[in-house]
């Protein structure tokens, strides 16, 4: 449950490369749709098939996690169907227009790091991550998950103590 570097150690993680993370949808999309219109090109995001993605919500529904099915030009066709109506684009509020619309988040990483899954909940023992001294760290395009140990104090998820360049 650690990985760690001291003294003059580097640490470089790097996945795949995404231009961009996330996006807003540009049109509302309805219950049932399984095309989102995104304010952003999906291909120049460097987003892909099979990729999960989550849509946040607009109303008092949950946000949800998808997969990309199909790319097309500033649009994106689901595996699964919207459950809720999600807002895109522009909303006339008080003769202003707003825009209001959900975000939508590119959830896929090449590289993952992880703690124990099977006690994380019961223990609040996840993966620890130091990195001390005068080495750098350079971690990007990667996905950190069931980490941190609550109720320790600086065991945290991505810990850099007293680092000159991470």
């Amino acid at each position: 449950r650690f990985l760690a570097g001291m003294g003059s150690g580097t640490m470089d993680i790097h996945g795949r490369r995404l231009a961009r993370t996330w996006s807003l949808l540009a049109q509302t999309a309805n219950k049932g749709d399984g095309e989102l219109h995104l304010k952003d090109d999906p291909t120049y995001m460097g987003w892909r098939v099979g990729d999960r993605i989550g849509i946040a919500t607009t109303s008092r529904g949950r946000s949800t996690v998808h997969s990309i099915e199909s790319i097309g030009k500033n649009a994106i066709r689901l595996k699964e169907p919207l459950e809720n109506e999600r807002w895109g684009g522009h909303r006339d509020v008080l003769g202003y227009s707003l825009e209001m619309a959900a975000e939508v988040v590119n959830l896929e990483r090449s590289v993952l790091i992880t703690g124990d899954h099977d006690d994380f909940y019961e223990t609040n023992q996840g993966l620890h991550t130091l990195m001390t001294g005068t080495g750098y760290v350079d971690i990007r395009h990667t996905r950190v998950e069931y980490c941190g140990q609550r109720d320790i104090m600086g065991r945290y998820c991505m810990h850099f103590h007293i680092m000159r360049t991470c």
